[in-house]
């Protein structure tokens, strides 16, 4: 998640690139680390996962993400413009529940504005580790056994990561 969220800001304004990849970068490093780790530790288990694959480019998927990047834009200007950055990271937080990507297309085509992207990449910074903890939240109440540890280290690692990074990053 954290490498599609920099491809997909970076393709809709490399602008915002400079602020984003610190953050981005040590969430995916922190997850290829526990991807790595889990992976050494049990044998491969690939032919169980592939029963549940469906197709990503259906109507339905599409339109579903139509109406979620609709809102998410709503709010996000709507947030903006009532609230200033505060109520933008609110926005950010609360859309990310639901999808990380509509944050991220949202807030990059907002552009620099006086912050030079801080604003809108601490905003996308939000939203990845809100969904990041959500997909932990998840994994770890509908898991079981070891499954529930492994995500909750591996999520819960990405997230410390991404936040701190955030921290550092865009409070300096």
């Amino acid at each position: 998640m954290p490498l599609r969220v920099a491809v997909l800001a970076g393709a809709i304004n490399v602008g915002i690139l400079p602020r984003l990849l610190p953050v981005v970068g040590a969430m995916a490093l922190a997850g290829l680390v526990a991807a790595w780790v889990l992976s050494r530790k049990r044998p491969d288990e690939s032919a169980e996962s592939a029963a549940g694959i469906r197709n990503p480019f259906s109507l339905r998927a599409a339109l579903s993400f139509a109406v979620i990047y609709a809102v998410v834009l709503l709010l996000v200007r709507g947030a903006s413009e009532y609230f200033g950055a505060g109520g933008t990271y609110v926005a950010a937080s609360l859309s990310a529940v639901a999808d990380v990507d509509a944050v991220t297309i949202a807030f990059a085509r907002l552009g620099p504005g006086a912050s030079l992207w801080r604003d809108a990449a601490a905003a996308v910074t939000v939203a990845a580790v809100t969904n990041t903890l959500v997909k932990l939240a998840l994994g770890v109440g509908m898991g079981a056994g070891r499954f529930r540890r492994d995500v909750a280290v591996s999520l819960g690692a990405m997230a410390v990561v991404g936040a701190v990074a955030g921290v550092v990053v865009y409070l300096q």
